[in-house]
Formats: structure tokens, sequence, C-alpha cells
């Protein structure tokens, strides 16, 4: 990235994107970031893979504005396929939903029931439908398509099993 030119914030942007393709946890490229909104980015992607890794709810409750605090409880949930950390998303006006953090956070979970707490929100799909077809998929189990409500999403949960 040195050898990139520092004009239309190009350097900048070189870092940024080498910091996220290489999942670098090297918090010294956001250091060479100036572009305000790609330091962030960065020093948000870094924390929040670290915190997931480490399991580390805390470093969540570091960041100063919602939005992050946010996103890092997501990864974190993602990280760790522990949906119970998706209840401490605080609602913003990016509108981050819980259910959908749970959706992304429980297909390794030993126990589908955690789809069963969820309630339909704006979105054209059931959340619910969506959480138990990512669940029977990744782990093969046939009949948790049946407690889909859609019958179109049963019949594409069971054929994509059987495949």
């Amino acid at each position: 990235c040195e050898l990139v030119p520092t004009e239309d914030d190009k350097r900048d942007h070189c870092y940024s994107t080498v910091s996220a393709h290489t999942r670098s946890e090297d918090i010294s490229l956001c250091e060479k970031i100036h572009v305000s909104h790609w330091n962030k980015y960065c020093t948000f992607r870094i924390a929040s893979q670290i915190a997931a890794r480490n399991n580390n709810t805390q470093a969540c409750t570091d960041f100063t504005d919602q939005e992050s605090k946010n996103d890092c409880f997501w990864e974190v949930a993602k990280g760790q396929n522990n949906p119970a950390l998706c209840e401490r998303i605080t609602p913003d006006e990016y509108d981050l939903d819980t259910n959908q953090c749970v959706v992304q956070s429980s297909p390794a979970m030993a126990d589908p029931s955690v789809c069963d707490s969820l309630k339909d929100t704006h979105y054209d799909t059931s959340d619910r439908d969506l959480c138990y077809f990512q669940y029977a998929t990744v782990n093969q189990k046939p009949q948790i398509c049946a407690k889909m409500e859609k019958s179109s999403f049963r019949e594409k949960c069971l054929q994509v099993i059987t495949q």
C-alpha cells in the first residue's frame, strides 16, 4: 500500500481492503488509514474479530456508538454460534434485527428450539422458517423441515438435504 498514490484516498482504501481480506488482527494497519469511516471500519472489524475469537463481549461494550456495539455482538454471536448474545443488541436507526442475528448464529447449535422463540418481523419469509432451514440443512435433519410454516420452504429444505 505504501506504493499506492495518496490522492483520492487510494492508499487508505488499500489499507482498509488489505486489512479486511487478509483477516489481519494487526491494528497498526488501521492507524495508517486517515479517512475516518475507513479507519472506523478497520478498527471495528479487527476488534470484533478478536472479540469473537476470544468470546469477549466486553470488547463490544467498549465501542462508543450503538451501531458498532450491535455489530460487534452480532459478530461474536455468529463466531461463537451463540444466539443468546443477540439479546444484547439494542435497536438503532439502522434497524439491526435481533431475529436475523439469531438466524445467522444458530446453525451449529445442538438444539433447534432457538428458532421457536423467533417472532415474525417485516420480512416476507418467516424468520422461524429461515432459522429451521439453516439448522436442518447444516445438520442434515429432515425432520426439522416439517416445522416450517411455508410448504415451499419445507419442500426446498427436504430437496437440499436429500441431494
